[in-house]
């Protein structure tokens, strides 16, 4: 029963425009931009002493203009700005539209299996979300090889081994935001606060968060101000951790750690070799910190599961 609802919410979302225009955007036009600006920069440099005899037309093509790089700046750069706004339509989809349309009498008549029906349409969103993603990756793919082939001819190039799991885990990660938008859609009547509050409140929340740890100040005297900053800043590393938003975007360091590595360090023509590189401090990966965000993402994810089930316990339904 579960799949049949997950199948029927898959059908009815393929004649949403609302999806087909998020994969257009991101998908589409967002790596079209970037050939685009990669082309149009590189003829402005080429051949002028700003060039460095071909090296800088080089390392911004093969940064911005071909079927990795375009996927990795999808991964890291595009999907943080898309990633809450995505999963907030997709749980309106799934949970406010029916209640929009007052339906939500007639399938848990039609479907009286309660859990059943919300963890299938659960099971459609990630499902949902995850084609848009990879769909969206897809297409960069291809742009970029399309692109690299007609307009630049760099060497093809990349880490694929690192960013394909990237982008199956990111495909986990969205659960989360999911959840969150499903809930939200649940407790709030109106669509369009559900989404606002599924794209701000996360933010707004850890903002308060972080202005609550001025409180954490003691008594300030000479004697303890230096313990008293080391304390707040301390905090200020660690309680972030936890935060939501920080831990949706796993491809975020990845992308910033390659690209430097390619615009200045042995990536394909930089500017010096990898110790000239002034980003190598500014960005960092490591699959200890993908673990970390995945599993702080999960408990995310589990948590506004629970509050979601619990929000449909009550008797009556949804109007």
């Amino acid at each position: 029963m579960i799949f049949r609802v997950a199948l029927a919410e898959l059908r009815k979302a393929r004649f949403k425009k609302r999806f087909w225009v998020l994969f257009i955007v991101m998908g589409v036009l967002v790596p079209l931009l970037q050939v685009l600006a990669a082309y149009f920069i590189t003829r402005s440099v080429d051949g002028s002493s700003l060039d460095g005899g071909g090296n800088v037309s080089s390392a911004i093509a093969q940064n911005a203009a071909t079927a990795f790089s375009l996927t990795r700046n999808f991964l890291g750069a595009a999907l943080p700005f898309f990633i809450l706004p995505i999963a907030a339509i997709t749980g309106s989809f799934l949970i406010g539209e029916e209640r929009g349309f007052k339906m939500w009498k007639v399938i848990l008549v039609a479907q009286p299996n309660r859990p059943g029906v919300l963890t299938g349409k659960f099971l459609a969103g990630v499902t949902l979300l995850s084609m848009l993603i990879l769909a969206a990756a897809v297409s960069s793919a291809v742009i970029g090889f399309l692109a690299n082939l007609l307009l630049f001819q760099v060497p093809l190039q990349g880490d694929w081994g690192t960013l394909l799991p990237l982008l199956l885990l990111q495909c986990l990660v969205v659960a989360a935001p999911l959840a969150l938008s499903m809930l939200l859609s649940s407790l709030i009547a109106s669509p369009a606060m559900s989404l606002i509050g599924t794209v701000l409140l996360p933010s707004i929340l850890e903002g308060i968060a972080l202005l609550s740890i001025s409180s954490q100040l003691n008594q300030v005297t000479p004697l303890n101000a230096p313990f008293q900053a080391l304390k707040i800043q301390n905090l200020l590393q660690e309680i972030p951790r936890y935060f939501l938003t920080r831990n949706l975007n796993l491809g975020t360091g990845f992308a910033g750690s390659s690209a430097s590595g390619g615009l200045f360090g042995g990536g394909g023509g930089g500017f010096g070799g990898g110790g000239n590189n002034p980003f190598n401090n500014l960005v960092s990966f490591s699959w200890s910190e993908i673990g970390w965000s995945v599993m702080v993402s999960a408990v995310y994810a589990a948590a506004f599961a629970l509050l979601f089930w619990l929000a449909w316990r009550r008797r009556d339904v949804l109007d």
